[in-house]
């Protein structure tokens, strides 16, 4: 109608046969029924993008490279989708590794602590069996490590918030100390506190001693005999940092963005043939970034020691 107004209006003529106004009208309607179907088409194109995407990952375990050219809404929400179905899918491998740990170290301990009763059946040997006793200990407590830190891993992802509890790091880190004694007294090690008795911060008793526990048991695994090893504490005006420094083996500088994740491949023997898991760095890093701080960790190179640093706002 509007179509038909404005063309008497400009065309200057006065009449109009019904022929005319009848091309007109269908030439507006098609106009306007081809403008609607391609904003319709341009509306709906960022939904099927989505829809393609869940569908790719649910069937072909493909995640989505969703398009970022979408400024309004929908481009926020598909940004939310790509996001959220990349933290779910880490999620899932991470439960995946965990599944392989649990089959594959906890069975090997068992299996070993197994055969040494076998061995220790009928032998009468005191030495020897004060040997077989020595490496039942050791499996146990590696068993121990990994149920230990495996356990913490699947509370983080059930707790988010932050503790009310007030943790006074310097117990935490004397009761560390006194559970590690004998790793420690084993490679003759010195271990050199500097923190304060009254420094307190809002982590659980149990996450920070789980991370002290963590980066000491670290820095003893890889420290030579007689090495000293160094914890220090200091208080700044918003946040309290903790660092663990030994003068061990190191890492390579360009290795340092992968040392905190989940069963690295960077894992290694101590000097001692210790083993690791792959999940104490990591565990480290989720319980402190779980409560606002951050951890890092630095090295010169091979055999120049390593410093982890955590920095844990009030």
């Amino acid at each position: 109608m509007i179509a038909i107004i404005l063309l008497i209006s400009l065309s200057g003529k006065h009449t109009f046969d019904a022929f005319n106004i009848i091309v007109v009208t269908l030439i507006v309607t098609l106009s306007a029924t081809a403008a609607t179907l391609w904003v319709q088409h341009a509306l709906m194109e960022p939904i099927r993008v989505c829809r393609d995407a869940l569908t790719d990952y649910v069937e072909k375990q493909q995640l989505p490279n969703i398009p970022k050219s979408f400024p309004d809404e929908i481009g926020v929400l598909m940004r939310g989708l790509t996001m959220a179905i990349h933290t779910f899918d880490n999620h899932i491998q991470e439960k995946k590794a965990i599944t392989n740990l649990l089959a594959h170290d906890l069975r090997a301990p068992l299996n070993n602590i197994i055969q040494i009763t076998e061995l220790i059946d009928g032998n009468q040997d005191e030495e020897s069996l004060k040997e077989y006793v020595h490496y039942i200990r050791q499996a146990a407590a590696h068993q121990r490590n990994i149920l230990g830190n495996v356990l913490e891993l699947m509370r983080l992802e059930i707790r988010h918030s932050q503790t009310s509890e007030q943790t006074n790091v310097k117990e935490v880190i004397n009761r560390c100390v006194e559970h590690l004694s004998m790793n420690i007294t084993a490679k003759d090690l010195k271990v050199n506190v500097n923190v304060m008795a009254n420094h307190k911060i809002n982590i659980s008793k149990q996450a920070v001693e789980l991370v002290i526990n963590n980066l000491l048991t670290n820095a003893i695994k890889f420290s030579q005999p007689g090495q000293p090893v160094y914890i220090e504490g200091a208080r700044h005006k918003d946040h309290f940092q903790l660092s663990v420094r030994d003068e061990g083996e190191g890492f390579n500088t360009e290795d340092t963005s992968r040392l905190f994740d989940v069963f690295t491949r960077l894992s290694r023997e101590g000097t001692f043939g210790e083993v690791s898991n792959g999940i104490g760095l990591h565990l480290c890093k989720k319980i402190i970034e779980s409560n606002g701080g951050r951890i890092t960790a630095k090295s010169e190179g091979k055999g120049s020691g390593a410093t982890f640093t955590l920095v844990i706002p009030y």
